[in-house]
């Protein structure tokens, strides 16, 4: 090849790459649109789950290596708080069964025959246990009415923040075992699954990419060229997931696990090694 093509082949490569320089930041949505860039944590988004009460690590090990982990959500809202077994609460539930003036009146009310008697008689137990909860100064109960989740969530000592626990010589078995801890109660959490799973299939289909990713760790931030100190998240760590759903006599049990290697930000690998210091949030 002569020096005149050579150069002309250089040139024809230069200006290649400067027009894919060029064209790339149109390929690219790097605006707060892209959850990439800023993942909105609100209530009402669809794209993800949070986890909560978890070890991070324990989680990023366990799917790193092929082990499969069940969703678990929050204990329905008719469940009794585990506070009401405390010997203190009993005794006082106990006391009011025999003198309560407002139990005693109604319960004497009750038709002991009717078909009814049992929902009347446990809504009048009910009703005094939440007094009771009132007068020994206990968180009070949610209910449906209520749906304050993180009160639920902590009155069945489950920690709904958004930091989670760093590990410890005396870790709680509850993060021993192969359960994810979630902040939404059944329904809510089989409703979502389900339409992650279906969108997870959509975009296989179409694109052939497997894009569930379970995300560790987020950088927080602010753009310096807007003025209303708006705070983005940006996910550092991606791990891609891939789900099932099985049916059981207690209802659907969905499943996740590793389906590959993990994705760093750029500038931050690695974040954490398995088994390492944990990131501050995980969600799927």
């Amino acid at each position: 090849m002569s020096d005149a093509s050579h150069s002309n082949a250089q040139d024809f490569s230069q200006l290649v790459r400067s027009k894919i320089e060029e064209i790339r930041p149109r390929l690219l949505d790097l605006s707060a649109k892209n959850p990439l860039v800023s993942l909105s944590f609100g209530s009402r988004s669809a794209g993800y789950v949070r986890v909560v009460d978890e070890l991070p690590d324990r989680l990023f090990y366990s799917l790193l290596n092929d082990i499969s982990l069940d969703f678990r959500a929050l204990p329905p809202l008719e469940d009794g708080p585990p506070d009401e077994q405390s010997a203190s609460f009993l005794e006082e539930f106990a006391i009011g069964l025999v003198t309560d003036p407002i139990y005693l009146e109604q319960h004497s009310k009750l038709n002991a025959d009717a078909v009814d008697y049992p929902d009347l008689a446990r809504k009048l137990e009910r009703d005094l246990k939440d007094r009771v909860r009132e007068n020994l100064g206990m968180p009070k109960r949610i209910t449906r009415k209520d749906e304050s989740l993180t009160q639920h969530a902590r009155n069945h000592g489950i920690d709904p923040g958004f930091d989670l626990p760093e590990p410890s010589e005396d870790t709680d078995p509850k993060h021993n075992d192969d359960l994810i801890q979630t902040l939404l109660l059944g329904p809510d959490l089989e409703r979502k699954l389900n339409g992650l799973m279906a969108k997870g299939k959509t975009w296989q289909q179409e694109t052939g990419l497997n894009l569930l990713r379970g995300a560790f760790g987020f950088l927080e931030w602010k753009d310096p060229k807007r003025g209303d100190n708006r705070v983005y998240y940006s996910p550092l760590v991606l791990l891609p997931t891939s789900m099932s759903r099985q049916k059981t006599p207690a209802g659907p049990v969905f499943s996740v696990e590793g389906a590959g290697e993990c994705w760093f930000a750029r500038g931050t690998e690695p974040v954490f090694p398995p088994r390492s210091e944990p990131p501050l949030s995980m969600v799927f």
